[in-house]
Order: C-alpha cells, then sequence, then structure tokens
C-alpha cells in the first residue's frame, strides 16, 4: 500500500502542536522537517508550520518558560484521563496567565507520560467493570422482588443457596446455621 502525500494547506492540530513543542524544545529544524517528510507531508505544509512556530519560539525565547506548578500539572493529568480535550484544557490554562509554549510543552509532555497511559488503561478498565456492575443490576431489577424486602429464612441445603441466593446475587439472612464439626 503507497503512502499518499497529504496536500490539505496546514498541519493536523496534533502535528501543529508537536513541531511547536519540538521547537520549544530545541530539536533541530533539520530532524523536524524529516520526520514531517517520512509521514508525507507537503513540503508548503512544512514551510508554513515552522514559519509559524519559529516566530512563536522567538518571542518565548525571550520570556523564560515556566514549568506548571505541580497542582496545575495534576489538573492537566487529571483532565486527560477523563478525556477532556487538549484544546479545552489550553483554554483554561491560557485564562490562568500561562503563555502559549508553557502549555504546549506542558499538555505534550503529559500526554507522552508513561504514568498517564497506565493510568488511562487503569482508567477503562474501571469503566469497563462499572459497566458490567451496572449491567448485573438492570438485569437484576427485572425481578419483581429486587430490592423490595430480604427474606429471612432458616439455612437451607447448600445446593439451595446456591441456586436460589449466591448465584443470582439476591441477600438472604440465615437465621439458623449450623457450623460444621458442631453438635
Amino acid at each position: 500500500m503507497k503512502a499518499e502525500l497529504n496536500t490539505s494547506e496546514r498541519l493536523p492540530q496534533e502535528w501543529n502542536d508537536w513541531v511547536a513543542t519540538n521547537i520549544i524544545r530545541g530539536v533541530q529544524p533539520e530532524t523536524i522537517v524529516q520526520t514531517l517528510k517520512d509521514n508525507h507531508f507537503s513540503d508548503a505544509q512544512i514551510k508554513a508550520a515552522l514559519s509559524d512556530h519559529t516566530k512563536v519560539a522567538a518571542n518565548n525565547s525571550k520570556q523564560s518558560i515556566r514549568r506548571l506548578p505541580n497542582n496545575w500539572k495534576g489538573w492537566v493529568a487529571t483532565n486527560l484521563l477523563e478525556g477532556t480535550s487538549k484544546n479545552s484544557i489550553a483554554k483554561v490554562l491560557a485564562k490562568q496567565g500561562f503563555s502559549h509554549a508553557e502549555i504546549l510543552l506542558e499538555i505534550e509532555t503529559a500526554s507522552k507520560s508513561p504514568y498517564l497511559q497506565a493510568g488511562i488503561k487503569a482508567a477503562k478498565l474501571l469503566k469497563k467493570r462499572e459497566w458490567l456492575l451496572n449491567t448485573c443490576d438492570d438485569l437484576a431489577k427485572l425481578d419483581p422482588g429486587y430490592n423490595k424486602q430480604i427474606e429471612v429464612i432458616d439455612t437451607p441445603p447448600f445446593e439451595v443457596f446456591i441456586k436460589d441466593y449466591y448465584s443470582k446475587h439476591k441477600p438472604v439472612v440465615l437465621k439458623k446455621v449450623s457450623i460444621i464439626g458442631q453438635h
């Protein structure tokens, strides 16, 4: 399969942010250009992206790029875990007075963090668990006696307890519990 040349006038936002972040980090322009060419972007797209971001980088080099305080780093990570768009996160950070360069650098650094990637994996697993529990609860609600009153019964034979209560996740209070080995 032959990869097609990407000919839209501008780079996609994700690539645009990638270029900006790498310029801020001091990556050599030749390396950035080669990576963009390897990903089939046109010379016009590359030139426009580098031109835009070189101007921003020149302005930012006059100001020192601060690292976000830890409380804001945690806020960024939490929002990325929850699936908030990078754009929405950037808008909030900009309202708090952080520069474009600081915002791009922090969001890209957080997005690439193996810790965040592991957190996203765990969050997806928890969402699956929640879905399963909600589904089980929805199925249990199909029983007209669901959540009405908990039965109080004498201890039934083990097989009956498993079939009628345990396997259905149906609560029950047992009045007479016999302990094996006691008479």
